[in-house]
C-alpha cells in the first residue's frame, strides 16, 4: 500500500480544545524555501499560537505509529502543566 496525502492532526478535545501538532503533505510553503510539501505545524502548548512550519521532508515522513509515539510523548511532558487528564 503507498499513500500519496497525508495528514497526522493531534488535537486535544478536552474542555479547552487545543492544537498540538499536525503533519501534512497538502500545501508548500514557498516563503520558508521548503524543498517539498513535507511538513509540521505546531501549536505552543501554553498559548495555543502556531509557531513556524517546520519542514520534515519525504524521506524522513513519519508513519502513523512514529506520530502516536510523538503524541503520546507530548502528552507526558505536559499533561501536568496543562491540567489533562489521564
Amino acid at each position: 500500500m503507498r499513500g500519496t496525502d497525508y495528514s497526522y492532526d493531534a488535537e486535544w478535545l478536552g474542555p479547552q480544545r487545543r492544537k498540538i501538532f499536525r503533519y501534512d503533505n497538502a500545501h508548500i510553503f514557498e516563503q520558508y524555501n521548503h524543498p517539498d510539501e513535507f511538513h509540521k505545524h505546531v501549536w505552543n502548548p501554553k498559548t495555543g499560537r502556531e509557531l513556524t512550519p517546520q519542514w520534515i521532508g519525504r524521506h524522513a515522513w513519519p508513519d502513523l505509529c512514529d506520530v502516536l509515539d510523538e503524541l503520546y510523548e507530548w502528552w507526558r511532558e505536559y499533561k501536568d502543566e496543562l491540567g489533562l487528564s489521564d
